[in-house]
Formats: C-alpha cells, sequence, structure tokens
C-alpha cells in the first residue's frame, strides 16, 4: 500500500456471505461530512450487489438457454432417425 495515511471506512453489510468491507478513502473525502461518506458507502455497496445480481441472472439464462438447444437438437435427431428408419 502506497502511503501511510489512509482513511479506511470499515463497512459491516447486512449480508449472509460477507462480514465486512474496506473502503479506502480519497483524500478530498476527508473534508465531506460523516453522512455524506456514510451514504456514499452505501450506494457503493448497492451497486456493487446489483452488479453480481445482474451477472448471477445472466449466467442462469444462459446455462437455461444452453440446456434448451442441447434439447432441440437432440429432438432434431431423432426426429431424424424415425423419418430414416
Amino acid at each position: 500500500m502506497k502511503g501511510i495515511n489512509k482513511l479506511v471506512l470499515e463497512v459491516r453489510p447486512d449480508d449472509e456471505y460477507f462480514e465486512k468491507a474496506l473502503l479506502f478513502l480519497k483524500p478530498a473525502a476527508n473534508e465531506k461530512p460523516q453522512h455524506e461518506i456514510n451514504d456514499g458507502a452505501d450506494k457503493l455497496l448497492k451497486r456493487v450487489k446489483e452488479k453480481h445480481d445482474k451477472k448471477k441472472k445472466h449466467s442462469i439464462l444462459t446455462a437455461f438457454l444452453l440446456w434448451a438447444s442441447g434439447a432441440s437438437f437432440m429432438w432434431i435427431i431423432m426426429l431424424l432417425i424415425q423419418h430414416v428408419f
């Protein structure tokens, strides 16, 4: 870590997976009121959670689409086999 004097905000989110988050504040944040810094930390953690939830939804959709395409492919193969024989 560069420098010795770093302002660190420890956030304890109400989350089943994470105990705490450490946020390193920019030097300009030292001039802000505490409630603004706390609000900024809450907004940041919400954005991180939303991004994670969005990725999670995409991975479920991708898995479903892969399964559906595989099932469709097998259905076509079965139809072709029945038509040939």
